[in-house]
């Protein structure tokens, strides 16, 4: 990457090593180094690349950088001339199409940390279950359980109100949820390879391999629009949370559901029975009535019609894998 390209990158703020916070291992350096590798892709991209909307790179890297660096120069040592003059360079920026180019690139740049935060989150979790993470809450189910039977309760008490127990999560179509699908499946993928990134031993040719995967999945972001310029309509909206269920839920729940029994075996009851179901999901979305009128009763049915083909082809896809792995030639009644 050009020396052009590596000033628009934030400069990493440097932390203690192992022990900050409490924890055994150092945790902030690979959050430095995951900013950092995800900021240099897009910088570099920036460089090769014209705007969404038309721009020449040259002059939007040029804009960018000078933005960044009186915005670290606020934030290291924050006085009022400084934030006039941050301000001035804002009110600088001319026409719409530039207004559009910088104002996509902070967007950008933040959604990219923020992928980079909630991979953070994930790795002082299982920090955290390994001994060597301390959190500034507890959030598991064996910290829940200690916390109840401090408080009185028996181990009996607790998994019986959990057969008891039943929580239903109901799926919306929120108006706020602007981001569309084809940026969310990238955003997706660019979180499960720094998971990978995060939790594999690469050879160097596997690191550089992983590394344009990122890199191709952000420039497919960056050369996407990020409004959509059709309507959602109800079975639109549909399928974008029918997507939500097949991407994360369809497998979260059930190690939910590992992790739970675990945690009952841990304080010395049986785990939950295996038709036992804590957590179910429904969804109002096309079948809602107030007041929409784009919900009809016709549109109604083929959002039903939709989630029982979507639901049959996990469920299917399922059964075709326990065909393999359930090969044994004699098995008990």
């Amino acid at each position: 990457m050009s020396d052009d390209a590596n000033h628009l990158v934030t400069a990493p703020i440097p932390l203690s090593k192992g022990g900050a916070d409490g924890d055994a291992v150092d945790f902030q350096s690979p959050l430095q180094a995951d900013v950092l590798l995800l900021s240099t892709l897009l910088t570099s991209i920036i460089k090769e690349h014209a705007g969404v909307a038309g721009g020449t790179p040259a002059k939007l890297a040029s804009t960018i950088e000078s933005i960044l660096t009186k915005s670290r120069e606020y934030f290291t040592h924050p006085s009022e001339d400084t934030f006039n003059q941050l301000v001035t360079l804002v009110r600088g920026v001319e026409g719409k199409r530039e207004l559009v180019e910088v104002a996509r690139v902070f967007h950008e740049f933040l959604t990219l940390a923020d992928i980079a935060e909630r991979q953070h989150r994930v790795r002082r979790w299982r920090g955290y279950r390994r001994g060597e993470s301390s959190l500034f809450f507890r959030q598991t189910c064996q910290d829940a359980f200690k916390l109840l039977m401090d408080k009185g309760f028996s181990p009996a008490t607790i998994r019986e109100t959990l057969m008891n127990q039943q929580v239903e999560l109901v799926l919306t179509a929120h108006p706020t949820q602007a981001a569309r699908r084809t940026l969310l499946d990238k955003y997706f993928r660019i979180a499960e390879l720094l998971e990978t990134r995060d939790k594999t031993i690469l050879t160097p040719e596997e690191q550089t391999t992983l590394r344009a995967s990122i890199r191709r999945e952000i420039l497919a972001a960056w050369r996407t629009n990020t409004v959509r310029r059709i309507k959602p309509t109800p079975e639109d909206e549909a399928r974008n949370a029918l997507m939500v269920l097949e991407a994360s839920i369809w497998t979260a729940v059930p190690r939910f559901g590992n992790t739970l029994d675990h945690a009952l075996e841990s304080i010395g009851v049986e785990e939950l029975p295996a038709d036992k179901t804590v957590v179910t999901f429904g969804s109002w979305i096309g079948g809602d009535r107030d007041g929409n009128p784009y919900v009809t009763s016709t549109v109604t049915n083929e959002i039903l019609k939709i989630s029982h083909w979507r639901a049959s082809t996990l469920i299917y896809n399922d059964i075709a894998t326990l065909m393999f792995e359930l090969s044994m030639t004699h098995a008990s009644p």
